[in-house]
C-alpha cells in the first residue's frame, strides 16, 4: 500500500500542483486522507525521499524538493561508471548532441557569450601541447561545457556536464591520440562558423571535430 500512496503523491508533485518548497501535510493528516496507519504512511514517504522528490526536516515536516541538473549529471556518471557504458558509446553521444549544440550556439548566442566562448578557445590552444596535457583536457572539457551553456538550455547542459565527468578520465587515456589532430583538437572551425552565424557551418565543423577524435583515439 506505501507504494501505491508514494506513487498517487508523485503524480500530484508530477502534475505541479505541489511546487518545490512546498511542505506536505502531516504524516497523521495523509494517513487519514489515504486510510492508513502512520507506519504505512511514513513508508511512503521514506521512498519519495529515495526518489529525491521530498526532503524531510526532523522535527519540521517533508517538502517538496527542487531536482537541481545534478540529478541528471549524476545518474549519467553512474551509467557509465557501474552500468554498461561504453567509450565508444559515449563518443557516440556526442556526435550526436554536440553538433546540434553548436547549431543552436550560432544561432543564439550573445556577444558575451561569444567574446567568452573566444576566451576559452585561447586557453585550449594555449595548454594543446604533450607538456601540458592534463591542462589541456580541462581546458576543451570547459569549451564544451560553455557551449552548453549558450544554448540557454539547463537540461541540455546538464547532459554535457553529466558527459564531462566521464570524459575528463577518458580523455587521459587517449590523450596521446587525441594530440595528433591540432585543428580539430581545439575547434578553431566551430568558434569561426558560431562567430558569423552560420549554424550549418557550425554543425559539420563540431561533427567534424568529434569525428577526428573518435577516429585517432580507435573508437
Amino acid at each position: 500500500m506505501s507504494i501505491q500512496i508514494a506513487d498517487t503523491i508523485q503524480k500530484i508533485i508530477e502534475s505541479k500542483q505541489l511546487k518545490p518548497g512546498t511542505k506536505l501535510p502531516s504524516e497523521r493528516k495523509l494517513a487519514e486522507k489515504f486510510g492508513v496507519n502512520r507506519v504505512t504512511l511514513s513508508k511512503a514517504i521514506l521512498l519519495l525521499e529515495q526518489k529525491s522528490l521530498i526532503k524531510v526536516k526532523i522535527g519540521d515536516g517533508a517538502y517538496i524538493i527542487n531536482v537541481s541538473s545534478s540529478v541528471v549529471t549524476d545518474s549519467i556518471k553512474n551509467y557509465y561508471k557501474y552500468g554498461k557504458g561504453s567509450d565508444g558509446e559515449l563518443m557516440v553521444l556526442r556526435g550526436i548532441l554536440e553538433p546540434e549544440i553548436a547549431a543552436i550556439v550560432a544561432l543564439n548566442a550573445g556577444e558575451d557569450e561569444i567574446k567568452g566562448l573566444e576566451k576559452q578557445i585561447m586557453l585550449v590552444k594555449k595548454t594543446f601541447s604533450m607538456e601540458n596535457k592534463d591542462d589541456y583536457i580541462l581546458e576543451d572539457e570547459i569549451f564544451h561545457e560553455n557551449l552548453a551553456k549558450a544554448t540557454h538550455n539547463e537540461l541540455i547542459a546538464a547532459i554535457i556536464v553529466g558527459l564531462r565527468s566521464v570524459m575528463l578520465p577518458l580523455k587521459k587515456t587517449l590523450i596521446n591520440k587525441i594530440l595528433i589532430d591540432g585543428k580539430h583538437a581545439v575547434h578553431t572551425d566551430v568558434l569561426k562558423a558560431i562567430y558569423t552565424e552560420d549554424p550549418a557551418a557550425a554543425r559539420k565543423a563540431m561533427k567534424d571535430d568529434i569525428n577526428a577524435v573518435s577516429l585517432a583515439a580507435g573508437l
